[in-house]
């Protein structure tokens, strides 16, 4: 990790304005990543949703 406080400033703001565009990319995609995810609920039966939903449940997410 850089240390900001001996960082030029001008190299300090590029480098905060880089990831102020990534994070505002990662949050147009995962809008969309949800938007997707509610069609795809809405489309699906209550059996398949029960079904999807145990699955996802059954993952062990954390490691």
């Amino acid at each position: 990790m850089e240390n900001f406080a001996t960082e030029p400033a001008t190299k300090t703001s590029r480098g905060s304005e880089s990831e102020a565009k990534e994070i505002e990319s990662l949050g147009i995609d995962l809008l969309f990543e949800y938007a997707t995810t509610i069609e795809h609920l809405k489309s699906i039966s209550d059996d398949d949703f029960e079904t999807l939903k145990d699955t996802i449940i059954k993952i062990d997410l954390v490691s």
